[in-house]
């Protein structure tokens, strides 16, 4: 996910009109955030700890088993964030060329622009909130999961 998402960010700043670089946070978290992540020092300090709560989230993501849908949505989820992180950490220098510390933007959304990663994250981040708990599932699977017999079966 990270290298398609690194490729198409660094042909859109190439090939696509209207592509720009996102310096700052998302349009859902606003101005006062956005001033922090733009400065020099904050900037990096929310990028670090941007990295650490990664980090984090990856090793919580494999602590345990976990459903094989859960893992690959939970690891698409990880590897956005990450691949928008590697841009404010630097990436940024190979994929848009002169441009400020920030991620490549060129797919527009309503007024807004996104990245695939930006798609990606709010894909998986859909599934995770929607998909049914893990406890009636687990609550399904133990009782059976068997309709009942009055409603189902044909009278003698």
């Amino acid at each position: 996910m990270v290298v398609v998402d690194q490729a198409t960010k660094w042909w859109a700043w190439r090939y696509v009109p209207g592509a720009m670089v996102n310096t700052g946070s998302t349009w859902l978290i606003g101005d006062p955030v956005d001033g922090w992540v733009t400065a020099p020092v904050s900037g990096r300090l929310l990028d670090l700890l941007g990295l650490a709560l990664l980090i984090l989230s990856g090793s919580i993501l494999l602590r345990r088993r976990r459903q094989p849908l859960f893992l690959v949505a939970g690891a698409l989820m990880i590897s956005g964030w990450g691949s928008n992180l590697l841009d404010r950490l630097g990436m940024h220098i190979l994929t848009a060329p002169g441009s400020s510390r920030g991620a490549v933007d060129f797919l527009p959304v309503g007024s807004v622009h996104v990245n695939l990663a930006d798609v990606v994250i709010a894909v998986a981040t859909l599934y995770l909130v929607a998909r049914p708990s893990p406890a009636a599932t687990a609550a399904t699977e133990r009782d059976g999961a068997r309709p009942l017999t009055s409603a189902t079966s044909p009278r003698p």
